[in-house]
This record gives C-alpha cells, sequence and structure tokens, in this order.
C-alpha cells in the first residue's frame, strides 16, 4: 500500500473509488433517510472531487499500482488535524490497507497531536475500526460516533530548558 498526495489528475479514480465505496454502503444500509456519514455530499461527483482535490488536503491510496482508496483530510495550525473522508473500495476492504492508510496519513503529519472524525452508528464496523486503531470516542448521538485519538509527541528539551533559564529567580525589583 502506498499513499501520496493527490493530483488534479487524479479526480476521475478518485471519484470512481469513492462512488464505490460510499454507494456501496449506503446500498447495503439501505436507511430510510440520508445519512451524511455514509453518503458525503459530492461523494460521487468529479468536479467535486476536483474541487476537494484543489482546495483541500487529499490523498490518494494506491495497491499493486492501483488507486484503492482516498482521504481528504483538513489540518487546523500544526496541532489538529480531522479525518474529513476515508474510503477504500468495497473489493479491497478488510485487507489492512484502511489501517495502514490512517497510520501513514498520521505519520505524514507528525505535529498533529489530536486527530479528530466521525462515523454513523449505523456502521458498527467503522466503529470497531477506529477503536482498534486508537481511536476514543467522546460523543455519540442516535445518529454518529465521533472520535478523537491524541499523539503524544516527543517533549523538546531545548524549549524546556530555554524555559527555565528565563526563571525570575534572583530578578531585582525596579523602583
Amino acid at each position: 500500500m502506498q499513499i501520496r498526495e493527490a493530483t488534479v489528475s487524479d479526480y476521475k479514480a478518485f471519484t470512481e473509488v469513492s462512488r464505490a465505496s460510499f454507494k456501496q454502503e449506503a446500498d447495503r444500509l439501505r436507511l430510510p433517510y440520508r445519512d451524511l456519514n455514509i453518503e458525503p455530499p459530492g461523494y460521487d461527483d468529479q468536479a467535486m472531487s476536483l474541487y476537494l482535490i484543489e482546495q483541500l488536503m487529499c490523498y490518494v491510496i494506491e495497491h499493486e499500482g492501483q488507486v484503492v482508496g482516498g482521504a481528504v483530510v483538513t489540518l487546523t495550525g500544526k496541532d489538529y488535524g480531522r479525518i474529513d473522508r476515508i474510503f477504500i473500495h468495497p473489493y479491497r476492504q478488510g485487507k489492512g490497507i484502511g489501517k495502514q492508510a490512517l497510520q501513514s496519513i498520521e505519520r505524514l503529519h507528525p505535529t498533529v497531536r489530536i486527530w479528530e472524525l466521525e462515523t454513523s452508528v449505523a456502521q458498527p464496523h467503522n466503529v470497531a475500526f477506529y477503536r482498534a486503531v486508537g481511536y476514543q470516542s467522546v460523543f455519540e448521538s442516535s445518529e454518529e460516533v465521533c472520535f478523537v485519538k491524541r499523539v503524544k509527541q516527543p517533549v523538546d528539551e531545548a524549549i524546556t530548558l530555554r524555559y527555565e533559564e528565563r526563571s525570575i529567580k534572583g530578578a531585582k525589583r525596579m523602583e
């Protein structure tokens, strides 16, 4: 499995895999309402895929030279990341590709300390998957489960030392 940043030339394959993944899940569940976690806006539209690729951080997930998945990520500053969408083609699901892709995205952004995402309660396999890869549920409603993963960052000793050197110990009051 390889992951790379999506380019505008990927928009057709990105859309095709997105459509296959989200549509298959919607058809399987046959909910009496539209669940935006199962069918996100524009998931099957090439123009929307092109927009996402041009305006946001999108990744293409490849396996054996074929596009088998994708992800849309939003970064806020350097410490916070949100997985807006992650999808794997139905024929490639259950083979560890999603886990590897999620871990790769996290490694690509080593300064992110908090990752967030949500999934539908109608998708218990997604809920179990996110828990298995270290995400903790922080909110649950009748429609969705919201997850957070906190990543411990190594302590930068140089910053700690600089802070300690600026102590007010020994300072004199100015009059």
